[in-house]
């Protein structure tokens, strides 16, 4: 069981539980408070395996099966892997969905059938609502599509905004603007559903983000290699290593845990008991859609001009 082997670890209570919810799909151990914080820091989204997580342990997999070659025989392994582990953590919904649409698009690449990415989501979800009609009302469902779609949408137009030379400032931009695009496509049923808008979700993720990913792969380490200790002949070697990893798994939880109390703490956090109607979630996503047309038309525009030119 995974879950008691992270306790067997000595993980503390509140940083065992979210870690259970980031890597494991388990929010049964977290607290009013914690999940208040994240809410209102605009982090809730990564208190769930959903496609940020799988997309991180699916290049975790790709790393350590191939470097950064995405041949066949990585996409594939690593698949097979990304899958065995949603078996594993007990098939939460949020985690399939990622799954079935993170192997349409690798499949895509493996096989180089590399169509509109937007194809590729919308046949992954059709596949899903398929399987379970009843998704279609889940909350979550609607998020994650929203999500990667507006992501495919918005992310380009955004990221070509500024043109920047350095690497880290570059990544910097580009988290900014895959956060900016799923905010365009999610905020309106967010808003919908909760009546609440997180103000500085935007900073949050660029320490949320990174956290979570250090948690995913430190637990994945924890998880893998615990086993080793039961082996006599390398167990004096593997035992403290465990407790490194250990230590420091727990230390970037619980900064991540304090740095989300803090944010949510912070003056104008969140604005509450926002009311819009569904025709005004309607409206909203059609202006969205009509800004999006828009940007298209110039830009092939400007192509025609510059092939012109």
């Amino acid at each position: 069981n995974i879950e008691s082997k992270l306790v067997s670890l000595h993980v503390k209570q509140q940083d065992y539980a979210v870690i259970a919810a980031m890597a494991l799909g388990d929010k049964s151990a977290l607290d009013s408070n914690t999940r208040n914080s994240y809410s209102i820091s605009g982090a809730s989204h990564i208190l769930a395996v959903s496609g940020l997580h799988i997309g991180i342990i699916f290049q975790l997999f790709i790393f350590l099966l191939g470097g950064r070659k995405y041949s066949v025989y990585t996409i594939i392994l690593s698949l097979i892997s990304i899958w065995t582990y949603v078996f594993l953590i007990g098939l939460p919904a949020s985690a399939v969905r990622a799954a079935i649409m993170l192997s349409a698009y690798s499949l895509s690449l493996a096989f180089h059938r590399t169509g509109l990415p937007l194809n590729t989501l919308a046949s992954a979800y059709i596949l899903m609502l398929f399987i379970s009609p009843l998704y279609l009302f889940e909350l979550s469902f609607q998020l994650s599509f929203l999500a990667v779609a507006s992501i495919l949408l918005f992310f380009t137009p955004l990221y070509t905004l500024l043109p920047i030379r350095s690497r880290f400032i570059r990544w910097a931009w580009g988290l900014l603007c895959v956060s900016l695009a799923a905010q365009i496509g999610t905020l309106p049923v967010i808003v919908y559903t909760f009546g609440r808008i997180s103000c500085y979700s935007l900073l949050t993720n660029y320490i949320a983000i990174p956290a979570a990913t250090l948690i995913l792969y430190l637990g994945a380490a924890l998880i893998l290699f615990s086993p080793l200790t039961l082996w006599a002949p390398i167990a004096p070697v593997v035992a403290p290593l465990i407790s490194l990893t250990s230590g420091a798994l727990t230390s970037i939880t619980q900064f991540l845990n304090t740095a989300i109390k803090l944010i949510s703490m912070l003056p104008g956090a969140s604005i509450e008991n926002v009311r819009i109607s569904l025709p005004q979630v309607i409206s909203l996503y059609a202006i969205i859609l009509l800004i999006y047309a828009l940007w298209r038309r110039i830009d092939k525009q400007k192509s025609s001009e510059c092939k012109i030119s």
